[in-house]
């Protein structure tokens, strides 16, 4: 199996499943797996998450020095990539060592939107729970709450586009690993213009700040958001006969692609949120005149200017609101680093990496 391609090699069989097995998980109330193969068990992602920590030990004892110079803790937003263990490696527990709150809300992408012509909507599910390779995480009630307070136009309830899309699914067994007692409220934001996001962004915001003032719930110590995003898809060859290769195919061009990617984060998502950066983050990843059309190849075109966009009005309508200050802990990418080696742990075969098919990882936590 393919990690990253799972999704274009059993689509058409996720699509059917989607459709008619519904019913059959409905009843069970749970979000099964894409990816957990048989006889996987908790204790396997274990042994991978400490593959991680053996193999890619220097690396995170680089995030540790940032962490502590920043004196971060009980992080309010983070940026996490989610794609295959064995590529993303140290970024996983830089990340998610700082999101200690038990209900988090997780944007995510709807890679396969137009698959069911989905467009300008907020996506929930209506599962009770989600399985994972570390095990059942729990859909929050205040999901259902949510729903009772936003606008009618504001979202759609789609379990078919929750069933076949991973981004989510990706980030929860590690969000599990460090916060066994998370649960969640997952949020698909398929394609929408800059104006459309700022209005959906608006109403969750409100809808999130009634709901903590009302439990008396703490931004950071009892919820957070994660953003789930990998960056560029970048390269010739297995994108479907697209060609995202700007710089050209050779080190020299990779250097310079990974050069415009710290650009991105540097400019958009470090320090302080406005608008003005969300915006510019807009400008770098979609064509000004084709929102639906990318610039430069981030799945997370739609979903990071919306869950920013969320945080910021978030932050704003707090009684005594403190600036988010953006901090990324790593950037990395499939061909930076050592490849995790998981192949005696689980049994798959990873995707693509070279110099023609590599994918961008960012790592940003917001305190």
């Amino acid at each position: 199996m393919n990690f990253r391609h799972l999704f274009f090699s059993i689509m058409s069989a996720a699509l059917i499943m989607a459709c008619t097995n519904l019913k059959d998980q409905s009843e069970k109330n749970i979000r099964k797996s894409m990816f957990i193969e048989e006889g996987f068990t908790p204790k396997k992602f274990d042994l991978i998450m400490d593959r991680i920590f053996e193999e890619h030990a220097d690396l995170i004892s680089q995030t540790e020095k940032i962490n502590l110079t920043n004196e971060i803790k009980d992080a309010r937003l983070i940026i996490s990539p989610h794609d295959d263990a064995a590529f993303v490696g140290y970024l996983y527990p830089a990340l998610f060592k700082n999101l200690t709150a038990k209900t988090v809300f997780v944007i995510g992408v709807a890679h396969r939107a137009r698959n069911f012509k989905l467009e300008d909507h907020l996506i929930f599910d209506s599962y009770n729970n989600w399985e994972t390779a570390k095990g059942n995480v729990p859909v929050s009630e205040i999901r259902d709450e949510l729903l009772s307070i936003l606008p009618k136009d504001t979202y759609i309830v789609h379990d078919s586009m929750q069933l076949i899309e991973h981004s989510v699914e990706s980030i929860l067994p590690y969000m599990k690993y460090y916060n066994p007692n998370v649960e969640i409220v997952s949020i698909l934001v398929p394609y929408m213009n800059f104006d459309r996001m700022k209005y959906l962004a608006g109403h969750l915001s409100d809808a999130i700040l009634k709901i903590a003032h009302e439990k008396n719930m703490a931004w950071g110590k009892d919820y957070a958001i994660a953003i789930s995003t990998d960056a560029v898809h970048y390269g010739d060859e297995g994108w479907g006969g697209t060609y995202y290769d700007r710089y050209g195919l050779d080190s020299t061009g990779y250097e310079k692609a990974v050069s415009h990617e710290w650009e991105i984060v540097n400019n958009c998502l470090k320090d302080e949120i406005t608008e003005e950066k969300v915006q510019q983050f807009i400008n770098y990843t979609v064509e000004e005149d084709d929102y639906k059309t990318y610039k430069w190849a981030w799945c997370g075109r739609y979903c990071v200017p919306l869950g920013l966009l969320t945080s910021e009005y978030l932050n704003q309508k707090l009684d005594s609101p403190n600036i988010l200050q953006g901090i990324p802990l790593g950037y990395s990418t499939s061909i930076s680093n050592s490849r995790i080696n998981i192949d005696d742990i689980i049994l798959y075969e990873s995707a693509q990496a070279d110099l023609h098919h590599w994918v961008g990882y960012p790592a940003v936590v917001y305190k």
